[in-house]
């Protein structure tokens, strides 16, 4: 899964201008974050000190944004891919070039939600480190909406997966499990959830004394997860490439 480098920032490149070409469903999308947070906000602002809820809701919001933002960009350019592969376009390229675009929206919501939350319920320490912490959930989340495109043939398919896909993100979490009656196979499915390393990270950074590990692990597991996910979009896609294009790949190699 080697991407080419020229073909990368081309994609990169026409991809934005694709996004930004559509002005109304850039603004949906970059409204999400402003919404969410004014919710946030109208909810906690009598709150005087951060609650292990409103850090959930912090975590749930920013895989929520990146899984939103891509669970489409892949099914809905389908015939389009599979056209320009044929003629030689870069598998790992093209899915490279939809999560460094993604992910840049992805930044502009959590920098967005945490700057707007901040402004009534002071979250403590640096915003910029809730940041830090929420913006690498949100790239997870990126990574599990293009698996999900890459999965499925129809843009309505995806939007249906998406719910189900994030519900485990809600019932596998340390906010609603109790580790005195869940067995170990609950766990385990505790610690494949990505809010559990991202909202671990935001209790720390509430903390008198902060354990740096659990920060850097609430950081490094949502990465793991991301390229995990793409490798996984890239292995669905191969699938699922028509028989006659894989013959002239191979005719062309």
């Amino acid at each position: 899964m080697n991407p080419d480098g020229r073909q990368l920032s081309i994609l990169c490149e026409r991809y934005l201008e694709l996004i930004l070409a559509d002005k109304w469903n850039t603004l949906l999308l970059l409204a999400q974050a402003p919404v969410i947070a004014g919710l946030i906000v109208l909810i906690w602002k009598d709150y005087d000190q951060v609650t292990d809820s409103l850090l959930f809701v912090l975590a749930l919001s920013a895989i929520w944004f990146g899984t939103l933002n891509a669970c489409r960009e892949i099914v809905k350019e389908k015939s389009i891919f599979e056209r320009e592969w044929m003629k030689g376009l870069n598998l790992a390229s093209y899915l490279w070039s939809k999560l460094a675009v993604l992910a840049l929206i992805g930044f502009a919501q959590c920098l967005c939600l945490v700057f707007i939350v901040n402004t009534t319920v002071i979250l403590g320490n640096p915003p910029i480190a809730h940041l830090l912490v929420l913006f690498p959930a949100s790239l997870a989340g990126t990574g599990l909406g293009l698996l999900i495109s890459a999965s499925v043939t129809t843009v309505d398919r995806s939007l249906t997966a998406v719910p189900l896909l994030l519900l485990p993100q809600i019932l596998f979490s340390e906010l609603l499990l109790s580790h005195e009656h869940s067995t170990d196979f609950v766990k385990f499915l505790e610690r494949t959830a990505i809010t559990t390393w991202t909202y671990e990270g935001l209790d720390q950074l509430k903390a008198s004394e902060i354990d740096w590990s659990v920060v850097f692990w609430s950081l490094a597991v949502p990465c793991l997860m991301t390229v995990s996910f793409v490798m996984l979009s890239y292995l669905m896609m191969r699938l699922r490439l028509p028989g006659t294009a894989k013959k002239t790949r191979k005719a062309k190699a």
